[in-house]
């Protein structure tokens, strides 16, 4: 079995291949018409044999086509026929259901499970879910039976999962190969996402993440438009989960029913909300696609299933997301740098030579997390992107070399982040639902920050931060020594400097006047501090965001100041 799946995944990967290159040479020459009708025949008979073969292999590979089968970057008939994994897979029979319910709750199972006649309500890559009568043991003994679900592990899955994590090191080496503009190892990649994907072979996690995520929703403000169904600890074994039962419907039904677009908005919002909250507490859901959102028919909430790949973060981790999250909001490179940092995925040091991946991963991270659009909309995106990295790598000089791909964003703890992310604008621009999705996402997590900031802001300001982040201004640090003497131009400019910051329209700065003719230094001054959060003085030594426009403006200022004064200097710069 070993060496007949990874005889099925190289075969593949070639005939896949082979059909596309064919098709790249079939259409040269062609009319548009021709080649487009080559191509929609070469994907559709690409597709059902790439399904065919994710299907029958299932493990590791459904996983991956799960979350591929959500991205505008694929082709239509590639979405449509990769979506069935999402909950269509092969199931087990109903008696080696019932032997791993023995061998999981006992011989006397059936006292506490009561399974319903009739095929599973789903079958994934892990686990199938069964409908059930479920007999739980309530606060001070009270014994009730509640209409539940029980999730059961298919046999041999832990076996082929550890198969398909090694033989899909074959498919990390090929994607490198085929897009080295946009990958130089996946490797790594693969290696951090059957971390995750392992983690959800036991169902004893998964009941403590979702126990977790279920308190955190229901005691928050979104209680009653987002839920985590209960499970019963008692019967939460390593290959079996029960849990509640909710009626409802996959979130992309809403729209095929013909909802309103402001139901299907009002739904969308409350699951990015959720996410918002969740991502920046002590545990969040690394896999929101389609067929773990549920829309309850009785109240129209949204329920967030399968905790089985749950991100749990330390109070550490939760502000070194949300300062990514204020990196990528400011499009500030150093601020990304003690993110990574902090998420142990260091970027390189300014000891180091020059490397632009820094300033590529921000635009990439900002790219993963624009605004939702309509599906039609999105499908370009990819293309451009593409296109831009390409340019990047092939133009950057010999000197200055990116040190890594797209990979770089997905590696280690960055993983979660960029697979959650990458999922929501997809679920939400799947349904053609337009969203600030980076502007709602980090509300939370500012929220959260501008709490615990050292600096006594006033109760309500935090009370009103509700709706898209603002800031408030934080009280003044002295200017650094020295101190200009009196009646100088860098006393001068200290003093417009200090009155700026005192109206709350300068956070901090940094000015250095050198005299045109000899190169001295008129001024070189450092008032206020480098962030609202973060009581750090400026002084002449502080590292600024180079994207920061602000620089340009005091500039214009110190020039004007010069000509004011009537001094021979020239002007330098700030941040």
């Amino acid at each position: 079995p070993f060496v007949l799946r990874y005889c099925r995944i190289v075969w593949l990967c070639a005939v896949v291949s082979w059909r596309v290159g064919c098709a790249s040479l079939a259409v040269r020459g062609r009319s548009a018409a021709a080649a487009d009708a080559l191509w929609e025949m070469t994907h559709r008979v690409n597709a059902r044999f790439v399904y065919d073969t994710v299907a029958s292999l299932g493990g590791f590979w459904v996983k991956l086509a799960q979350a591929t089968s959500v991205s505008s970057a694929l082709p239509e008939v590639y979405k449509l026929e990769l979506a069935q994994l999402q909950d269509a897979m092969p199931a087990d029979d109903l008696p080696s259901v019932h032997r791993l319910l023995e061998a999981e709750l006992g011989p006397e199972w059936r006292s506490s499970v009561k399974l319903y006649d009739g095929p599973p309500l789903g079958s994934a890559t892990i686990a199938q879910v069964h409908r059930a009568r479920l007999r739980v043991v309530r606060e001070g003994g009270r014994v009730e039976e509640v209409e539940g679900v029980v999730k059961v592990q298919h046999r041999h899955v832990e076996r082929s999962l550890l198969i398909d994590i090694g033989a899909s090191q074959i498919v990390a080496l090929l994607a490198s190969f085929a897009f080295p503009h946009l990958f130089q190892d996946m490797r790594v990649v693969v290696k951090d996402l059957s971390v995750l994907t392992r983690a959800e072979l036991d169902f004893r996690i998964e009941a403590q993440s979702q126990a977790t995520a279920r308190e955190l929703l229901a005691a928050s403000e979104l209680g009653g438009a987002v839920f985590v169904p209960e499970v019963f600890p008692a019967l939460a074994t390593r290959r079996v989960l029960g849990m509640e039962y909710v009626q409802g419907e996959n979130i992309k039904e809403v729209r095929r029913r013909g909802a309103s677009e402001l139901e299907v908005t009002r739904i969308v919002t409350a699951l990015v909300d959720a996410f918002s909250l969740t991502m920046h507490g002590e545990i969040f859901n690394c896999d929101p696609h389609p067929g773990n959102l549920l829309v309850e028919t009785a109240t129209g909430r949204l329920a967030v299933l399968d905790w089985g790949q749950a991100r749990r973060l330390s109070p550490a981790e939760r502000t070194a997301y949300t300062r990514l999250f204020m990196a990528v909001a400011m499009e500030d490179t150093l601020l990304m740098r003690e993110a990574c940092a902090d998420l142990g995925a260091p970027q390189s040091d300014f000891a180091g030579p020059p490397d632009p991946m820094p300033n590529t991963m921000v635009g990439t991270l900002r790219f993963l997390l624009r605004d939702t659009k309509q599906a039609a909309q999105a499908r370009g995106d990819f293309e451009q992107l593409e296109a831009i990295l390409r340019q990047v790598k092939g133009g950057a000089d010999a000197d200055v070399q990116i040190s890594g791909g797209v990979e770089e964003i997905c590696r280690g703890a960055l993983l979660p982040f960029t697979k959650t992310v990458n999922l929501l604008f997809e679920v939400a621009s799947s349904l053609d639902v337009s969203l600030p999705l980076l502007q709602r996402l980090i509300s939370s997590g500012y929220a959260a920050l501008l709490a615990a900031s050292p600096f006594d802001v006033a109760a309500e300001l935090r009370e009103q931060l509700h709706g898209p982040p603002r800031f408030v201004l934080a009280p003044p640090l002295p200017p650094a020594a020295p101190r200009p003497p009196p009646g100088s131009l860098a006393a001068s400019a200290e003093a417009s400097l200090l009155a700026l910051h005192a109206e709350g329209r300068l956070l901090g700065a940094q000015l250095c006047v050198l005299d045109a003719s000899s190169g001295g230094v008129i001024a070189d001054i450092g008032i206020g501090h480098t962030s609202y959060l973060t009581p750090h003085a400026v002084t002449s030594q502080t590292a600024f965001n180079l994207r920061d426009i602000s620089k340009l403006f005091v500039a214009a200022a110190v020039l004007r100041l010069i000509e004011e004064g009537g001094g021979g200097g020239g002007g330098g710069g700030g941040g």
